[in-house]
């Protein structure tokens, strides 16, 4: 999937001479833009740069570290982020910016606000959002290798005082 991402995007990045590369996150996406980029000598912008979890288990964890170290510009979310990249010698690359995930998490609890959404659930019925509810993520390869970690997770929301909303990710 990333080879294939790679070869694509520098075609891509080749037909259309980009000044920077504007790269998020640690996806396998983001890899891959990283290395189109590198080769074809562009500048890379990563945002959410300095994010780590201390495993090569995790294959986001090797995602993030290649992006940031092609990385000419790293823009980080916090103070601790900005840490890593100095403990990493990319200090002189980083800046905190803000965290983009919380800023957008605000954004659309405004629009809610005055529009409250419609979902569908698994079985295709509509419901309306409740007025209070947690909102999971959950697709990280240590929590869905097996059935164990995820009835684990999912029987602890259960345990809640109000609804989750859980959007399954496909790898799930």
């Amino acid at each position: 999937m990333t080879g294939r991402m790679l070869m694509e995007l520098e075609r891509l990045l080749i037909k259309e001479a980009p000044d920077a590369v504007l790269l998020y996150g640690d996806t396998n996406s983001t890899l891959a833009g990283a290395l189109a980029a590198v080769k074809l000598h562009i500048p890379i912008v990563h945002v959410e740069a300095g994010n780590r979890l201390g495993s090569l288990d995790n294959p986001e964890e090797v995602n993030r570290i290649t992006a940031d170290h092609m990385g000419r510009l790293l823009l980080c979310a916090t103070d601790t982020a900005k840490e890593n990249l100095i403990k990493e010698n990319l200090g002189e690359r980083a800046y905190v910016v803000g965290n983009i995930m919380y800023d957008s998490f605000l954004f659309f609890t405004e629009k809610m606000d005055s529009c409250p959404p419609v979902l569908t659930d698994y079985e295709g019925q509509e419901w309306t959002v409740p007025s209070e509810f947690y909102y999971m993520t959950c697709h990280r390869e240590e929590n869905t290798f097996s059935d164990a970690p995820l009835k684990e997770i999912l029987s602890a929301m259960n345990e809640l005082d109000a609804p989750t909303i859980y959007p399954v990710h496909s790898k799930t």
